[in-house]
């Protein structure tokens, strides 16, 4: 039986990246910057990283630790609320643009090293991922994809790279940056929420699944025999799979991978575990 399946559904698409400009792209920021000063820090940081990408004429607002945003969903798909420093962790100041009907911008402004970590808890229910290549996916308990976020990166005031990760823990997703002595401030993290009007869904059997994840060389031999031609383009994920697929299918859980766009062109991959 053909396990190559097409489902049309909504999509919440989260991409999480960091930077942070230089004293004289921000103006002069204190290190002891109030929340007040997050708007503009952050409006400055998008325009220095050429993110003019905010279609909606809104002012970035500050949100208080437990306030809840809802990514805009489609009528297939239900909405997915996102709740902003869950845990009420001091020394960051977080933020929310609304880019689009469909997008919004989320950003956490550090102004000194006394905190390098933020937060964002995800809808009840949903299971997240940490894969291999940095990027989280988030689905339900069936397989189906309710949020992608991208690799995260930081750059501090200086232009320098600051090393950064993701821990995922139960529905909260934490950013991690690790400062070095040499770190410059202020550090803007700018989570970007986005919802699609559908995607592709590729199913696998425990066998293929296991197939898919055992090696990489067994990966791209399977997917080279898709009748699915986006599948072919797919052999670029072998090496998560197979460093990412034995905890899962030892959990019970196959594999499911979802594709934005359609054949043999799309704009990205996003892989799930459901219980097989």
């Amino acid at each position: 039986m053909n396990p190559f399946t097409h489902r049309r559904t909504g999509l919440a698409l989260i991409t999480v990246v960091c930077a942070s400009l230089s004293a004289s792209l921000l103006g002069a920021v204190p290190a002891s910057a109030s929340p007040s000063d997050a708007p503009a820090i952050v409006q400055r940081a998008e325009h220095a990283l050429g993110l003019q990408d905010d279609d909606v004429t809104d002012a970035v607002r500050v949100l208080d630790p437990g306030t809840v945003e809802t990514i805009p969903a489609s009528a297939d798909a239900p909405a997915v609320p996102v709740v902003v420093n869950p845990d009420n962790r001091p020394g960051a100041s977080y933020t929310a643009d609304t880019l689009a009907d469909d997008s919004i911008r989320f950003a956490a402004v550090f102004s000194s090293r006394t905190a390098s970590t933020a937060s964002w808890k995800l809808a009840e229910g949903s299971e997240l991922d940490a894969l291999p290549d940095g990027r989280v996916s988030v689905g339900d308990a069936d397989g189906n994809l309710l949020a992608g976020i991208e690799a995260p990166w930081a750059v501090d005031a200086t232009g320098q790279r600051v090393p950064t990760h993701y821990t995922v823990s139960g529905t909260t997703l934490t950013q991690h940056l690790n400062y070095t002595p040499n770190t410059v401030f202020p550090v803007v993290a700018d989570p970007k929420i986005t919802s699609f009007p559908g995607y592709w869904t590729v199913k696998f059997t425990r066998s293929e699944s296991i197939t898919v994840t055992s090696t990489v060389a067994a990966c791209a031999a399977f997917f080279s025999k898709s009748p699915v031609p986006a599948l072919k383009a797919l052999t670029i994920g072998c090496a998560v799979f197979a460093a990412y697929g034995t905890p899962q299918l030892a959990n019970g859980k196959c594999l499911s991978v979802h594709i934005l766009g359609a054949p043999p062109v799309f704009a990205t991959w996003w892989p799930t575990w459901p219980k097989c």
